[in-house]
């Protein structure tokens, strides 16, 4: 009589304690390149912006795009405004990125589990811009910041022009609004907006040179601001008399 060739139940139990052990190993290694190809890409995407922004500004006499074309209107914003909208008239995109009122169009970091979008929690995507340098009113104040051309950004490469959000909104200014959503991630309930999170997650911030830097909370704070609140969102740029 031929011998059936079969597992024991012993040699099944190893074969499973093996698989588990190998799972317990890769699984981490791959969840952290997982999270370094979000952060990767979301860079990428701000990296566009950056450029779309140059190209803007060498089309209207070197003026840096304001915070808003019309407050309070999703289609005046700073990404509507980049991607050729005015009021509800949708343009031909003119410089490669594009604001959707539905899901955010371009403006979305992949590592942003929160949907973008007209009444959703990122309504104008997932990047907040510096209102001391893009000018104009911010939301939830009365504050007007003086619009700007490049030759204010007497350091572009330290002049933040916006970085990843953790608001409900287009601008604002304090750093305490970026979302370090990278690396460590942000330990900090969406509603605390005065202090920084404890973990060392990374916030992607696009400077108006055009490169893009993952940084922690502390590098955010800037020694010569008094008000640390601003942080590096004043560095670089020229102060108003």
């Amino acid at each position: 009589m031929k011998k059936e060739n079969s597992f024991s139940l012993i040699e099944l139990l190893i074969v499973i304690a093996i698989i588990a052990i190998l799972a317990a190993l890769l699984l981490p290694a791959l969840g952290k390149a997982r999270n370094s190809a979000f952060s990767s890409g979301c860079m990428n995407v701000q990296k566009q912006i950056g450029t779309a922004q140059s190209m803007y500004s060498g089309d209207w006499d070197d003026w840096i795009l304001p915070n808003y074309a019309q407050k309070n209107d999703p289609y005046g914003t700073w990404p509507a405004v980049l991607s050729g909208w005015t009021s509800a008239q949708k343009k031909n995109p003119p410089y490669g990125v594009f604001y959707n009122h539905r899901d955010g169009g371009t403006f979305l970091c992949p590592a942003e589990t929160l949907k973008a979008g007209w009444n959703k929690p990122f309504y104008v995507g997932h990047f907040l811009g510096n209102p001391y340098l893009l000018g104009g009113p911010q939301e939830g104040n009365s504050t007007v910041f003086p619009y700007r051309k490049t030759v204010d950004a007497l350091r572009p490469s330290a002049a933040v022009f916006c970085g990843d959000s953790r608001l409900n909104a287009a601008t604002r200014g304090s750093i305490y609004f970026f979302y370090h959503r990278h690396g460590a991630g942000d330990d900090r309930d969406l509603t605390v907006y005065d202090r920084g999170p404890a973990t060392n997650g990374l916030a992607n911030i696009l400077f108006l040179d055009g490169h893009v830097e993952g940084r922690i909370f502390a590098r955010l704070q800037w020694p010569g601001e008094s008000n640390p609140g601003i942080g590096i969102l004043s560095e670089g740029i020229r102060k108003q008399e």
